[in-house]
This record gives C-alpha cells, sequence and structure tokens, in this order.
C-alpha cells in the first residue's frame, strides 16, 4: 500500500512542475518581438547616426516563476554602437570583445513579475541592427522523474531496516 501511495505522490508532482513563462511587457513599436516560453527576442533597426546619449529599457513579464535564466545577451550587426551598460534586475552584463556581445557572466533567477531591461547607449556611431535575447534554463524531464524515484528508493531502504 505504501508503495502505491509514493507513487500517486511521485506522479502528482511531476505532474504539478511547470516551467516559467517569459514574455515582453511594453515594448516600442519601432522593435520587432519574438515569443516562445522559453525565449524572447527583441530586434531593431538604426538606419541612422547620432551623437546623442540615450537609454532604451524593454519590459519583460515572467509568469509561472521563478524563471532561471541562462542567456541573456546583447549583441550588434553591421553596426557601431558606444553602449556604455546594461543591465537586468541589478546584475550587469559583461562586455566580450572577441564576440562583440553583452553576456550575462551567471545564473540569474527571477520569481513571477515584470523587470527592465537596461541598455545605455552614448551613441549610434554608424546605424544597423540591435538585437536582444532572453532564454532561460529549461526544466529537463528527467529532473521530474528523479524525484518520485529518490522517494521510493528512501521508502524501500526504510522498510528493509524496519524488517531487519
Amino acid at each position: 500500500m505504501k508503495k502505491v501511495m509514493f507513487i500517486i505522490v511521485g506522479l502528482l508532482v511531476s505532474v504539478s512542475v511547470n516551467a516559467a513563462t517569459l514574455s515582453w511587457n511594453s515594448v516600442d513599436t519601432t522593435w520587432q518581438t519574438f515569443e516562445s516560453a522559453s525565449l524572447i527576442t527583441a530586434t531593431k533597426n538604426f538606419n541612422e547616426s547620432n551623437n546623442q546619449a540615450y537609454t532604451r529599457t524593454l519590459s519583460f513579464n515572467v509568469a509561472d516563476g521563478p524563471a532561471t535564466l541562462d542567456g541573456l545577451l546583447v549583441e550588434t550587426t553591421d553596426a557601431q554602437f558606444d553602449i556604455a551598460s546594461v543591465s537586468l534586475a541589478g546584475n550587469s552584463l559583461v562586455f566580450n570583445a572577441l564576440t562583440s556581445r553583452w553576456n550575462l557572466n551567471n545564473l540569474v533567477v527571477l520569481a513571477t513579475g515584470t523587470y527592465d531591461f537596461v541598455i545605455d547607449i552614448n551613441n549610434v556611431i554608424k546605424g544597423g541592427l540591435l538585437n536582444v535575447q532572453i532564454s532561460q534554463v529549461p526544466v529537463p524531464a528527467a529532473l521530474l522523474l528523479f524525484a518520485p524515484a529518490l522517494l521510493g528508493f528512501f521508502g524501500l531502504r526504510r522498510k528493509a531496516a524496519v524488517a531487519a
């Protein structure tokens, strides 16, 4: 009877676990956006060059959190941007000179809510494409099956210890 109870509880736990969903909250209409459950992308084409400093803020939502972000990058294509800093929820991104991208150094866990992704640009030296991509760590199916198996092993071990 206890084995059956462990199996039922394990199935309920594994079925009720959901991965968080990412979505853009408010993005200027000049940005092209793409959304899937674990990846959101915003792209903007700059046709002009200017010498003005400005800040671009992209707001996004995390639903059914928490979400663990593993990929967060800002990259430019055929462009020269003088980007001063990039940050998300108090975490600064680091510029990688080899790939010309701003990357997140470590995993960031975000609870359910709305977050701002801030890009401080000193000026656009030459027009081009600015791409922002945010992705999260997927929850593997094996992890969902591991918890019920572990509970079962502890149950068998306890039963063997009581019988001895």
